[in-house]
C-alpha cells in the first residue's frame, strides 16, 4: 500500500510538538509542566491528566478564540481585524516571558512554513 506524502500544512502540528531545535517544539510550549512537577502539582498520571485538561481548556478559550477571529477576518481579507485579533491575544498573555516566547514561536513557525 502506498501512502501519499503529507503536505506542509498537515505537518505543522507534528513540527510544533516534536521540533526541539526550534522554539516551537514541545519544550517551548510545555505550559509550565516542568515547574508543576518540581512543585508537586504534577506527581502521577491523574495529576498529569488534570494538568493537560486545564492547559487545553485554557488554550481553547484564549488561543482558539483568537485563531477563529483571525481566520474569519482573513477569509474576508480584513487584515486590520487579523492584526487586532493578534494584538488582543498578546495583551492577554500573562507576563513578559510568555509574550516573548509566543512571538518567537510564531516567527519561527512562519519561517519554517
Amino acid at each position: 500500500m502506498t501512502m501519499a506524502a503529507p503536505n506542509a500544512v498537515d505537518m505543522i502540528p507534528v513540527t510544533q510538538l516534536g521540533a526541539s531545535t526550534l522554539p516551537v517544539g514541545a519544550f517551548s510550549v510545555s505550559t509550565g509542566v516542568e515547574s508543576a512537577i518540581q512543585t508537586g502539582v504534577v506527581r502521577d498520571i491523574e495529576s498529569v491528566h488534570g494538568f493537560v485538561q486545564a492547559a487545553v481548556g485554557q488554550s481553547a478559550q484564549l488561543d482558539g478564540v483568537a485563531l477563529l477571529a483571525a481566520h474569519r477576518a482573513a477569509m474576508m481579507d480584513y487584515l486590520d481585524q487579523v492584526i487586532a485579533a493578534d494584538v488582543a491575544l498578546s495583551l492577554r498573555r500573562v507576563g513578559d516571558e510568555q509574550r516573548i516566547m509566543s512571538t518567537r514561536m510564531g516567527k519561527k513557525l512562519a519561517q519554517l512554513g
